[in-house]
């Protein structure tokens, strides 16, 4: 792995303007916010801020996001958030409007390593899995690197690709797999990844996923019965962000399979090695 992937950005509490909130699909919102000053180093795809709003009625925690769009040489100051609002925080989220306020703790955590020369990377995405995703392939086309890559990008429903048309500007092939067959193929993202991986057959070729904990635990599980390297950015549930509450403790193996120890999410990752996770045991 990378230095890109072991070390984490400094972080900072920021307060962000609101610069624009619109509707990303049928149940998701886009938020991009003004920081007051750019960041000390560039962002990379795994890269995360905790945030919160002024609503009186957010909850005590933040909220961890990660980050979707940078400005063009990653180090803001304009940024970029998807999110569905499923609870109060990203409800109080989703209610922000052009000029309110926000704060933001971070950069946090550590990132997707850029993509390395004679190496295909497959992005495999799932819902509002994107952001990471979305972000390393930015990063990616601005450091003109030219390492082939491939977005499969998954949901429930045509209307669950968020921010599909925008990843499609991004200068790699984007493929898509919906569960009602919407769009794309008709089935999960990781029969999706199963048939790109014999077209690749002979070829090197890297993992790179994020989205729900099932839908990476299936990726996880079929690249290790393939030999395909394969890093996940964790979608853990967080309270600092920053180590110290032990909130997104996340079970994990040294390769036998059994429990070695807890890593935190937040430090740790969001990025780690996709069979090293003990996915059964982090859904409990």
């Amino acid at each position: 792995m990378s230095d890109s992937c072991v070390t984490t950005c400094p972080r900072d509490v920021q307060r962000a303007v609101v610069r624009e909130r619109t509707r990303a699909g049928r149940d998701g919102w886009l938020l991009r916010v003004a920081l007051p000053a750019p960041l000390p180093q560039p962002l990379e795809g795994g890269h995360f801020f905790m945030l919160r709003s002024d609503a009186p009625d957010f909850p005590f925690l933040n909220r961890p996001f990660s980050v979707h769009q940078a400005s063009p040489d990653g180090r803001g100051p304009e940024l970029s958030f998807v999110f569905k609002a499923i609870g109060q925080g990203t409800r109080c989220l989703a209610r922000l409007a052009p000029g309110d306020a926000l704060t933001l703790i971070g950069p946090l955590g550590r990132p997707f390593p850029r993509a390395a020369a004679g190496e295909t990377t497959l992005l495999v995405a799932g819902g509002v899995g994107l952001p990471p995703l979305f972000l390393w392939l930015q990063r990616r086309r601005e450091t003109g690197a030219t390492a082939p890559a491939l977005l499969l990008y998954g949901a429930r429903s045509q209307d669950q690709l968020f921010e599909l048309d925008a990843a499609r500007t991004l200068g790699v092939e984007v493929r898509t797999a919906t569960d009602d067959g919407s769009h794309g193929l008709h089935g999960r993202v990781d029969k999706l990844l199963d048939a790109t991986l014999d077209e690749l057959r002979g070829k090197t070729v890297r993992v790179l996923c994020c989205g729900p904990d099932p839908m990476m635990a299936a990726v996880a599980r079929l690249c290790a019965r393939r030999g395909v390297p394969c890093l996940v950015s964790l979608e853990t549930l967080m309270a600092c962000g920053f180590g110290v509450c032990n909130a997104c403790a996340v079970p994990v193996t040294d390769g036998d399979g059994k429990l070695a120890r807890y890593a935190r999410a937040c430090i740790d990752g969001p990025v780690m090695e996709g069979g090293s996770v003990l996915w059964h045991a982090a859904s409990h």
